[in-house]
């Protein structure tokens, strides 16, 4: 027991004296870092305020590093911005687009222009005999086109024109393409078998009360549907007052019959019809025809929608003429680019060339031929003066002024430059100004 005791007593001293050295130590410790705090002075801090540190060079940011990033970034965004756009713009503006992406031929395009232009369709045949028309040598261009791509039985006398969706100028189109064969002397006929929404009316400025739903009802005969316009060999037959269930009589062998006995009378016979896509009359109608013209309305109808009408249309076994590009904005460089020789200015020097032209043959020389008593009691005649040149285009009159006096001698003042002579025989004969069709 005694050593337990003094094996206990020990073991307490000996932890007594590791806690008086370990408070040694810390004194130790705090009694230095005073020492070394008395050796220092005392420092106070006070915000005065900020002081403008900027260096006359700065180093940063490096202005040449910037313009180089700039002009960088201006190229992509040059670059990228409109092939960007071009990714999500599903429509076109360019014929050799549209031909690669439907197979089809583009028979022309049609500019953008204003409406009353575009439905003035009672014009005159010879506009644009003498300069050439901006617009309508387009409805030319297509008419061409349709006849030197013929349909069945290697014809294009009846000639359907659509589209694939509403709105897409299909039936001025169809007005206007009926006056370019109107203008080449063929009797024309202008059916609006768009019996919903059909405007052909509209366009012509024809009564609508009576039309081609009265006549698919049997209400009147096909001689007392059609309509006279100003233009002799221009007729129109109008759609009519909205009658149910007519549009289902044009599928049918009345509508075959029709279109047969219209046939033996006209030349030319245009079709407006609905839209191809969700309408089932378009589809029949092709059956009646010789082939369909596809109107596609310039940055503003999707590729991918006219590629379906395209595909219905020949999946009923129609004949496709080709497409034709409408509303094609002139104006955008891009199209100006593509279309030029569409555009009006395209056309100034020739103006000029006519012009001038014009002015040479204003007052032409006329050649006078009379007998003349010459001084010595004979007769004599006067020298004819040279003839205008053939180019000029221009009708000399029949009866010439008198000239007062007898036994005068005419004589006509030389021309200021060599004239080709007139051929011999030709007399005053009339040279007409005609259509370059």
């Amino acid at each position: 027991r005694q050593y337990d005791q003094f094996r206990l007593d020990y073991e307490m001293i000996s932890k007594g004296e590791m806690a008086w050295d370990e408070a040694h130590k810390e004194i130790s410790e705090r009694i230095a870092t005073l020492e070394f705090g008395a050796d220092k002075d005392r420092v106070e801090l006070t915000f005065t305020g900020h002081d403008n540190l900027r260096d006359k060079i700065p180093t940063k940011p490096g202005k040449m590093k910037l313009a180089m990033l700039s002009v960088l970034l201006g190229i992509a965004l040059a670059a990228g911005v409109p092939s960007l756009l071009s990714m999500f713009d599903n429509t076109t503006s360019r014929l050799q687009q549209l031909e690669d992406a439907t197979g089809l031929i583009g028979l022309g395009i049609v500019p953008k222009c204003r409406r009353a232009d575009l439905e003035n369709i009672v014009r005159s045949p010879t506009i644009g005999a003498k300069v050439p028309n901006q617009l309508l040598e387009n409805f030319r261009i297509i008419r061409s086109n349709i006849c030197l791509h013929p349909g069945r039985k290697n014809s294009s006398q009846v000639v359907m024109i659509t589209s694939a969706r509403p709105g897409e100028g299909k039936t001025t189109q169809a007005a206007n393409v009926a006056w370019a064969f109107t203008s080449i002397g063929e009797r024309t006929l202008l059916l609006d078998n768009d019996l919903r929404r059909g405007r052909v009316h509209a366009v012509t400025g024809l009564d609508n009360s009576v039309g081609m739903t009265n006549l698919l009802i049997g209400q009147i005969e096909p001689d007392a549907a059609i309509q006279k316009t100003d233009l002799d060999l221009l007729d129109v037959v109008t759609r009519g007052p909205v009658i149910a269930g007519t549009t289902e009589v044009l599928s049918q062998s009345f509508y075959d019959e029709l279109i047969k006995h219209w046939r033996k009378t006209y030349d030319r016979i245009i079709i407006d019809t609905p839209p191809v896509l969700g309408l089932s009359e378009t589809g029949s109608l092709q059956r009646v025809t010789d082939g369909v013209v596809l109107v596609v309305r310039a940055e503003s109808t999707a590729e991918k929608d006219v590629c379906d009408a395209v595909e219905l249309l020949q999946k009923t076994g129609a004949h496709m003429f080709g497409f034709v590009l409408n509303d094609i904005d002139l104006s955008k460089s891009a199209n100006y680019y593509n279309y030029q020789y569409y555009a009006a200015d395209y056309y100034a020097s020739f103006e000029e060339v006519m012009d001038v032209s014009s002015e040479d043959v204003s007052q032409p020389t006329l050649a006078v031929e009379r007998e003349a008593v010459a001084p010595t009691g004979g007769t004599r005649r006067a020298a004819p003066a040279p003839a205008p040149p053939m180019e000029a285009e221009l009708e000399m009159a029949d009866d010439e002024p008198e000239l007062a006096g007898e036994g005068l001698e005419v004589a006509a003042e030389p021309p200021m430059r060599a004239r080709r002579p007139r051929p011999a025989g030709a007399g005053n004969r009339r040279i007409r100004e005609t259509d370059g069709l």
